[in-house]
């Protein structure tokens, strides 16, 4: 590593004028890479080569967050990274040999200290990460600075991990707990995010969803005014939700929102539906017009499958600043840039690019947001940028 104070867990200032000019060339280097086509034959390759090492068969999505770049992580052989994975390799990152990040995932090396001078005055420190191999990291999953996860370690989706996670376990929650389960109930809910044909009717799921969905009940008996009491059952409830969320009952969720992670500020109309057998992920500050449904499960074509009740879960990805008219409906496996704007009754069976406005049935590209949009916010009417707040402009 070229600068050492970054691997030794040690305080240190970043802003000198040599690590940032190195850092910056790291970020340029992994955005060049990002701005790749899909299927140009080079792309993996070219990932492969921002890393401190990668071994063969890696694959990476698209759309990586690194603040180095990747230039601090070490990759085994068959290592898979999902879509808008977010690693804070300012310290070192190890990950085994076929381990799977799924999307949204953040790997987090680098902190600051408690003592609020400290804090103002730039310095932070950084704890390396170790992620052995063979493990799964759930969709919206978090890691800590200075967490070890042992081989074959398996980490729910939307949970935070701040401590060691043991070889062969099975975590979950924020922060993460050792799962308490059985093995084979345990494959089944793995079985809930990873898009494998399952029987959802299998009593030990039915047994854990129904106390989701009894956790829903309370929070839709909850008075409006009871603001506090439903802030609280949201936050038990969803697998993570960010401050200032704003969801009005009834809300009507297969799993609870457990399978969900929302971001801060997102607001939900009347009757928001979540058929949350799989992971929802939604970016901060987006809306919810009423009535609108986020589908993540899906049935097989085959006829003889559905009628032995088989079904299978895709993610639904969300991004920030979205907003979603009256009734849309966003079906398994789709992921939503940031801020799209979907129309009343839109039904979304395909990704969407950030910054566009989609309206139909299946949903198309309108239009994107442009200047017009900047000046007027419904038809001829003018917005009066002087009259808006100045955290708005």
């Amino acid at each position: 590593m070229q600068f050492p104070e970054l691997a030794d867990g040690s305080l240190y200032y970043p802003s000198g004028q040599a690590m940032l000019e190195a850092q910056l060339a790291c970020q340029d280097r992994l955005a060049q890479v990002n701005a790749l086509s899909p299927t140009a034959p080079n792309r993996q390759a070219a990932y492969a080569a921002l890393f401190a090492a990668a071994g063969p068969g890696c694959h990476v999505a698209g759309a990586l967050t690194a603040n180095w770049g990747g230039a601090h992580v070490r990759l085994g052989a068959g290592v898979t990274i999902g879509c808008g994975v977010m690693l804070v390799d300012d310290g070192p990152i190890a990950i085994g040999a076929r381990t799977v990040l799924a999307a949204r995932v953040t790997v987090a090396t680098g902190a600051h200290p408690v003592w609020p001078a400290l804090r103002a005055a730039g310095y932070v420190h950084n704890q390396a990460v170790r992620i052995g191999a063979d493990c799964v990291l759930g969709v919206g999953a978090t890691v800590l600075p200075g967490v070890t996860i042992g081989d074959g370690a398996w980490v729910a989706p939307g949970s935070v991990v701040d401590r060691d996670v043991p070889a062969a376990s099975h975590v979950g929650g924020v922060p993460a707990k050792l799962l308490k389960k059985e093995a084979d109930f345990t494959m089944k809910m793995e079985q809930l995010s990873n898009g494998d044909l399952y029987l959802p009717n299998d009593a030990a799921l039915m047994k854990e969803q129904m106390h989701w969905q009894d956790l829903q009940a309370k929070y839709n008996q909850t008075l409006p005014s009871e603001q506090s009491k439903r802030a609280a059952l949201l936050t038990e409830m969803f697998g993570q939700i960010g401050e200032g969320c704003y969801i009005e009952a009834p809300l009507h969720a297969n799993w609870g929102g457990h399978h969900c992670t929302f971001g801060k500020a997102i607001y939900a109309n009347y009757g928001l539906t979540m058929v949350d057998d799989g992971p929802i992920t939604v970016g901060d500050n987006t809306m919810f017009g009423p009535n609108v449904v986020l589908a993540t499960a899906g049935h097989p074509v085959e006829a003889s499958l559905r009628a032995q009740g088989y079904q299978y879960n895709l993610p639904i990805v969300i991004g920030k600043n979205c907003w979603f008219g009256a009734g849309a409906i966003v079906l398994p496996g789709v992921t939503i840039g940031d801020n799209v704007v979907v129309g009343a009754g839109a039904v979304v069976t395909h990704d969407l690019p950030s910054n566009v406005v989609a309206v139909g049935s299946p949903a198309k590209v309108l239009r994107q947001v442009n200047a017009y949009d900047h000046a007027f916010y419904y038809k001829d009417r003018r917005i009066d940028w002087d009259a808006i707040g100045e955290d708005a402009k």
